[in-house]
Order: structure tokens, then sequence, then C-alpha cells
């Protein structure tokens, strides 16, 4: 009769593999997870950077006409891309507001949402806001 020992034997039991398995899976999700949670951080500081620049050069633009003329400005949530220019398919939410505070005096104030997930603008706003005199 042959009898058979364990000595010579080679290799990994399924327990092994197992074990070893579910720890590659559970560090494999755990960083795919961290990756996402990071790309999601990174884009949405994007868009909230893009919302400031488009908040002022508007109010850059404001400085730049001719006073009598701010009024026009006036706008209420107004679509606009990344550059601030008016499109149907902005993403960005703009306000512009023009308040009389005296009569060579009025304050512009450029309220900006920008997108914080899908399809979802930003709860509050950026909102830059300039005070411009009659002459300057």
């Amino acid at each position: 009769m042959y009898r058979i020992t364990m000595k010579n034997k080679a290799g990994f039991t399924l327990t092994e593999i197992m074990v070893s398995s579910l720890i590659l899976l559970s560090t494999s999700v755990a960083f795919t997870a961290g990756m996402l949670g990071a790309l999601r951080t990174h884009q949405m500081s994007s868009d909230y950077y893009l919302a400031t620049c488009i908040a002022r050069n508007r109010i850059q633009r404001a400085r730049s006409i001719d006073f009598f003329t701010l009024p026009q400005m006036v706008e209420n949530q107004r679509r606009v891309d990344e550059m601030g220019n008016g499109s149907t398919s902005g993403t960005f939410r703009r306000t512009t507001t023009v308040n009389d505070v005296t009569g060579n005096q009025v304050e512009v104030i450029v309220q900006v949402y920008f997108p914080a997930g899908r399809k979802v603008l930003s709860d509050e706003p950026i909102e830059v806001r300039t005070k411009i005199t009659n002459g300057m």
C-alpha cells in the first residue's frame, strides 16, 4: 500500500485564497470610493472657482461701462456658461442687481449659483458686490 504524505504538498487552501481575495476586494473598494470622492471634490471646487470668476468679471464689466447705463445690467437667474456668456445650455445662473445708494452712487451685486452635483445648483451663491460712483 502506498502511503500519501502531506510533506510535499504545495499551494494554498481554499480558505486562504478566499481570505486574501476578500482583503484585496475590500482594499479596492475603499480605494475606488476615495478616488471618486476626491474627483467630486475637485469638480465642485473648480465650479466654485469658475463662479467666482464669472461674478468678478461681471463687476469688472460694470466698472467699465457708462454710469447711467448700469441699470441695463440687471438680470435674474440668467443661464451662463463657464465664461459668463449667456447660453441656453449654461450650467451657472447669474443674477445682477443694481441698487441706487445716492444720486451719484450705485451698488452692484452679482450672485452666481454653480453646479453642486447632478443637475443641482448650490444652495448658497457666490456673491460679489461693489459700489460705483459717477465719474470714477
